[in-house]
């Protein structure tokens, strides 16, 4: 009787456990094109990166899949002003970084009077 208490005790803890189980942790995209660290199940459609055993561990991923992009105003081969989308200042670079587009270009209307729209 004992015997069969602890083989119904151990076989109930080992079907419960796996739901008790912590989800793996994903980076995903969300639909503003914002990298996020979620925790899932599985992976969605949204998902650039994963899984990962810890939160932690999708954090340092989330970094290097989805660099912080600033936007920049250069001067290209032509000399025409553009503002352009990078992780980091380029040679070219006449202004910035700017967090926002618009930002970058109110800076072009000041720093390059003649450029065209």
């Amino acid at each position: 009787m004992k015997l069969f208490a602890v083989i119904f005790t151990l076989t109930a803890f080992l079907a419960v456990s796996p739901g008790f189980a912590a989800d793996p942790w994903f980076v995903i995209k969300d639909a503003n094109d914002v990298c996020k660290v979620i925790e899932a199940r599985e992976k969605t459609p949204k998902t650039v990166a994963g899984p990962f055993k810890t939160k932690a561990l999708a954090e340092a991923a989330k970094a290097k899949t989805c660099p912080k992009m600033q936007y920049f105003l250069i001067k290209d081969v032509n000399d025409i002003c553009r503002v352009i989308e990078a992780e980091t200042k380029t040679p070219k670079s006449i202004g910035g970084p700017y967090k926002t587009e618009k930002e970058a270009e109110a800076a072009k209307a000041k720093l390059c009077p003649k450029a065209k729209k």
